[in-house]
């Protein structure tokens, strides 16, 4: 049996590596240009898994101290009432907040409606006198908050509206009349321009500093606080980066664009603030549970002691007064602590980046890594491949790691990390599918020796053909076909009509010897040797090889009139086969040379059963078999047909001593 399987068409095996240096290069062109926007998702999930691995106070826990919340919490609410409180009371917090030598005080509150407890409304509410009520120590609740924050070193909230109305007039004039910015080149280009503000009422606007209190969500995350925003060719300062200035007693900002042109620095008194070229800064998330919050109503009526220096928030926690957000580390973060986490980093000098520059040098170099990857899966054994993927992975993910770090520098480690992989796994997915359809053609070519089952278990063997035998007992088979010479002589001017007959017969012929379990060793012209036992063991393997010469010769009519049909030239020759059988020890395996070799049985029972075919002629028998285990008129079975071997006489073989028995075999019954 000889199979020549050239391995090495595997390698020369293109198409796989050219699908995945197709693919690498594609993901490297849509990354280079980001027409569909998959750089910037892959940089807030790259800052997301950073942000969760690293959380913000592991690293900078120092300035946290520095930070409260005066919060309208729950038990806020049970000891001064219901929310919104008069604003007198806000008032008389608020002074006592800036008695206890705050730095500054942000005020995380709209105040749009009027005050509902101002002698006005509660007389035409009540229908008492205004100047009864007036008389009983009621006042302008708004005035009287507008007079405190005119004292104190207080920020005031407003929002950014997102509709086409103008905020009224007199707001508009309060916001423009004063503008804290200071510009060096176009840097409002890039900002968030907004159409309308939502302001305080014009009584309560009276404060040293104002703020807006916007926040972004995207994907239901918080990833960016706005620091920055412009409106009406007026630069506008988020209420964290006011209370800087105030702080600081400083009286403007100066902007500019930084050396890289990626990124805009904000001078704030002594403080540089860095953000990207949209004015936002990118929040490193920590647990908000570092800030310490005070219940407001804990400062209704003194100041107290351990706020003197410190940056104070005075907003919302309360779970029923709702302004709650999401980050990656945190479920319900209330705004406010938002506003802290924004101080933090921005008193630490903690600023994320990113330049888009020193993203696509990585993209590069990942593709360069990605394209060996798809040689190395085509021409060499696939553990250097994922060794090269391993460890670039690693890198990656330490620079990754250290560059954020160190530096608070993000560069877009999922896309990189998507060019790195995903030619290499397209590469190894092809190289699969080549692989499982040549196993599939080569379990094909190999049926056609010996039964499907049998390749199916060799084909899942890792082990390599090699020299090498074993002596087993086995039955072996040779057929010779009768009328051969009438045959090609009739055929000699058609070869190709000849080729045609002969593969029909021994299509036929190894049709059946296959149905028995045989192992095809060689065609050699008009003859077929094939063996049971080997390579898999058979239990009734003698059984086996009669059940195959039974078939052959029942089915002899079938045969002829196949060859008969072909062509008229060939309807006259007559066809029969001579067959001989011997059962006894042979050594099996691989023989020949390391260049080429043959899976074949050599031995004296492979001899005699030559011997045998060619005897059959002499005795008059189609089939004749030698071996010890058999008795005259014994029946054998298998795959449902009977079959009986009867004693014919001994012989004497060429070159053996001893005389053997000699059996014709067929069907019965």
């Amino acid at each position: 049996m000889t199979l020549n399987l050239n391995f090495s068409l595997l390698r020369k095996q293109s198409t796989p590596l050219v699908a995945g240096l197709l693919v690498t290069a594609c993901l490297l062109c849509i990354s280079f240009v980001d027409f569909l926007g998959l750089n910037d998702l892959g940089a807030k999930k790259s800052l997301d898994l950073l942000s969760k691995t690293f959380p913000y106070e592991q690293f900078y826990p120092e300035n946290s101290a520095g930070l409260v919340l005066v919060a309208i919490d729950d038990e806020s609410l049970q000891k001064l009432g219901q929310w919104p409180w008069p604003r007198q009371v806000v008032a008389r917090i608020i002074e006592n907040i800036n008695k206890s030598g705050v730095a500054a005080v942000g005020i995380d509150v709209l105040f749009l409606e009027e005050d509902r407890y101002k002698p006005q409304k509660l007389a035409a509410n009540f229908n008492i006198p205004e100047n009864q009520l007036r008389a009983l120590g009621f006042v302008n609740g708004d005035q009287s908050l507008g007079r405190t924050l005119n004292q104190t070193r207080s920020v005031l909230a407003f929002a950014l509206g997102g509709g086409t109305q103008s905020a009224s007039q007199h707001q508009h004039q309060s916001m423009s009349s004063v503008s804290r910015f200071i510009t060096a080149n176009d840097v409002a280009q890039n900002l968030l321009h907004v159409s309308s503000l939502v302001m305080p009422r014009i009584e309560i606007n009276q404060g040293p500093g104002q703020g807006f209190v916007n926040a972004l969500e995207e994907e239901g995350l918080i990833r960016e606080a706005p620091l920055v925003a412009s409106f009406q060719d007026k630069l506008l300062p988020s209420l964290s980066l006011d209370m800087l200035r105030v702080a600081q007693g400083a009286n403007n900002f100066v902007i500019k664009p930084s050396e890289s042109g990626h990124a805009l620095n904000i001078k704030v008194g002594n403080i540089i603030v860095q953000t990207n070229p949209q004015g936002q800064l990118l929040y490193h998330h920590g647990h908000t549970s570092r800030f310490e919050q005070i219940s407001a109503y804990q400062l209704y009526n003194s100041p107290i002691k351990n706020l003197d220096g410190r940056l104070v928030i005075f907003g919302v926690n309360a779970l029923a007064l709702g302004d709650r957000h999401a980050t990656i580390i945190e479920d319900a973060v209330p705004g406010s602590l938002m506003h802290l986490q924004a101080l933090d980093q921005m008193i630490s000098g903690r600023f994320i980046t990113s330049h888009p520059g020193f993203d696509r040098i990585i993209f590069l170099v990942c593709a360069l890594i990605a394209a060996l990857v798809c040689f190395l899966v085509v021409h060499v054994p696939l553990i250097y491949a994922l060794f090269i993927v391993a460890t670039s992975f690693g890198i990656l993910l330490g620079v990754s790691a250290y560059s954020f770090i160190q530096f608070g520098f993000v560069f877009n480690f999922f896309t990189s990390l998507s060019i790195l992989l995903i030619g290499g796994l397209c590469t190894y997915i092809m190289q699969s599918i080549y692989e499982e359809r040549l196993r599939k053609k080569m379990q094909t070519s190999f049926a056609q020796y010996v039964p499907p089952d049998v390749v199916k278990r060799i084909s899942k063997s890792n082990q390599a053909p090699k020299l090498g035998g074993e002596l087993i007992e086995a039955a072996v088979l040779f057929l010779d076909l009768r009328g051969f010479t009438s045959l090609t002589e009739a055929l000699k001017p058609y070869p190709e009509l000849m080729v045609q007959v002969i593969g029909t017969i021994m299509d036929e012929v190894t049709a059946r010897l296959i149905e028995s379990g045989a192992t095809i060793d060689k065609y050699i012209g008009d003859a077929v040797m094939a063996f049971w036992n080997a390579p898999e063991k058979q239990e009734n393997y003698l059984v086996r090889s009669i059940y195959g010469a039974c078939r052959i010769q029942e089915d002899l009519e079938l045969i002829r009139a196949k060859i008969h049909a072909i062509d008229p030239i060939v309807k006259d020759i007559h066809i029969a086969f001579g067959i001989g059988i011997c059962c006894g020890p042979m050594t099996v395996g691989n023989f020949g040379s390391s260049f080429r070799f043959n899976y074949t049985a050599l031995g004296d029972a492979v001899n005699t059963a030559s011997r045998l075919e060619s005897l059959t002629k002499e005795k008059g028998q189609p089939i004749l078999v030698a071996a010890d285990s058999l008795l005259d008129n014994q029946e054998l079975e298998f795959n449902g047909k009977r079959m009986r071997v009867n004693l014919i006489g001994t012989t004497e073989i060429r070159g053996k001593v001893e005389v053997l028995k000699i059996f014709s075999a067929k069907f019965i019954g």
